[in-house]
């Protein structure tokens, strides 16, 4: 079963301004699972120097109140 529903999908790439065709809807969510299950195998200390600045602050003094 997608993790992403194909109305969703679907619905996205109409407010992205798109007419999107079933094979391209199909395609976004098999592109949005592959990502998912790529980046949940990944370590949340090895994606920190890719996540934008503005994220990262927060995280790390999130990380300090819980030790």
């Amino acid at each position: 079963m997608p993790k992403m529903p194909p109305e969703l999908a679907k619905q996205l790439l109409e407010q992205a301004g798109f007419n999107p065709p079933q094979e391209w809807v199909d395609s976004t969510v098999r592109l949005y699972d592959t990502l998912d299950t790529q980046l949940s195998a990944v370590s949340e200390s090895a994606l920190e120097p890719v996540e934008p600045h503005y994220i990262q602050p927060i995280r790390r003094d999130q990380r300090r109140r819980r030790s």
